[in-house]
């Protein structure tokens, strides 16, 4: 037996196979739902059929159907709603991953019960924006870049404050580290994570039980072929260290899908005037619910604090 060539083709057939892997791996993380239109998966829990619907009752009766087009080219929705008392106020609220603009409705609803406008967009790829890949906050970072000038085309006298949820949270802070017009005064981040990379680490750990090494970099490497960028492409980490809006941050302690350790990360490399508000016993996404007094007396205080 040539043991040199049993060696090599043993070799061959491991890059092969991890190769192969790393294709079904973005496939799996990254590529649109094949039906984006389903207004929630199968099995979803109930609490979150009721936030749904709840969003998509309030949107068609205060919101019209908006678009725009990102610097890609692609055509994205949104729902925007002005107040019924005059505002040049705007919250623009972004959903999570996987996830759609119906259920950011009920914090598009509180926001307007405090007499804002709001803009809901459904993220690249999601429900009825254009796209095949998801972009973890690397593409979606330009997108809000897209809808903050679209409020601006539509009122000069706009003021605008960004809040997102899991990747929407990571997403808005990605963007508080662009350059921004001068009226985007302050961003909400709630359960957001470090970076694509620290949260598919800790996902391919969690739910594959295998290490960064060599697999993640082999599918960063595959999603920036397939997909057109890397894992490492943009932190919201980084970001936050050179926003100067002013930055709460909020976090479950009982969420294991983003872990709860990112939220110290995030606060602690914040350079700009920042809170940190905990929620306990809330799971991922799920703060607003598990204690709505808390919640929102600390976001409601925080945002007409930093408006001017």
């Amino acid at each position: 037996m040539n043991i040199p060539l049993v060696i090599l083709i043993v070799l061959l057939v491991i890059v092969v196979l991890t190769g192969l892997l790393s294709v079904v791996f973005v496939f799996y993380a990254i590529r649109a739902k094949k039906d984006r239109m389903s207004l929630y998966d199968e099995g979803t829990e109930q609490f979150w059929i009721d936030e749904t619907l709840e969003g998509k009752r309030f949107y068609e009766e205060t919101a019209k159907d908006v678009w725009t087009t990102s610097f890609d080219g692609l055509r994205l929705h949104g729902y925007l709603g002005m107040n019924e008392k005059e505002s040049h106020t705007y919250a623009l609220v972004v959903h999570g991953y996987k996830s759609k603009a119906f259920d950011m409705g009920p914090v598009a609803k509180h926001y307007y019960e405090m007499g804002f406008n709001y803009l809901a967009p459904n993220q690249r790829s999601h429900y009825l924006s254009e796209g095949k890949w998801i972009g973890m906050g690397v593409f979606e970072k330009e997108d809000m870049r897209g809808w903050i000038d679209y409020i601006n085309s539509i009122d000069s006298q706009a003021v605008i404050f960004m809040h997102g949820i899991s990747m929407g949270a990571a997403t808005v802070m990605m963007t508080s580290g662009e350059k921004l017009p001068d009226n985007v005064r302050l961003v909400v981040e709630d359960c957001g994570y470090t970076s694509p990379w620290d949260e598919f680490k800790a996902q391919m750990k969690a739910q594959f039980h295998l290490p960064a090494f060599p697999m993640l970099y082999l599918t960063s490497f595959t999603s920036r072929i397939i997909a057109g960028y890397g894992f490492k492409d943009a932190s919201a980490k980084d970001a936050v260290a050179r926003t100067k809006l002013p930055t709460l941050f909020i976090h479950g302690d009982k969420d294991t899908f983003v872990d709860f350790s990112m939220l110290d990360i995030l606060y602690n490399a914040a350079g700009c005037k920042k809170e940190r508000l905990v929620i306990r016993d809330a799971i991922h996404g799920n703060a607003h619910m598990v204690n709505p007094e808390l919640f929102w007396s600390t976001v409601d205080r925080f945002v007409r604090e930093n408006l001017q």
